[in-house]
């Protein structure tokens, strides 16, 4: 059965679209740990500044712990 599949091609078909799959998978992985990291560090900031309207230098002091801004109100989320 699997010799008449790989002889046919379409076991071939489906491993390449399983790898294919597996590694875009992977990819994002790698990309939302390094995003996280990176707005850890504050050098990046995410959705939270751009919701607030702030700018990443305002978003920066708020994750380096200083004072919030006035005009920056909390989020039900975040109460």
């Amino acid at each position: 059965m699997i010799a008449h599949l790989a002889l046919s091609g379409s076991l071939i078909t489906d491993l390449r679209l399983t790898s294919s799959v597996g590694i875009l998978a992977l990819a994002l992985l790698v990309f939302k740990f390094a995003t996280i990291a990176l707005a850890g560090r504050g050098l990046i900031t995410l959705g939270r500044a751009s919701h607030h309207g702030m700018t990443a230098r305002m978003a920066r002091s708020l994750s380096l712990g200083r004072r919030k801004p006035d005009h920056v109100t909390p989020r039900a989320a975040d109460l």
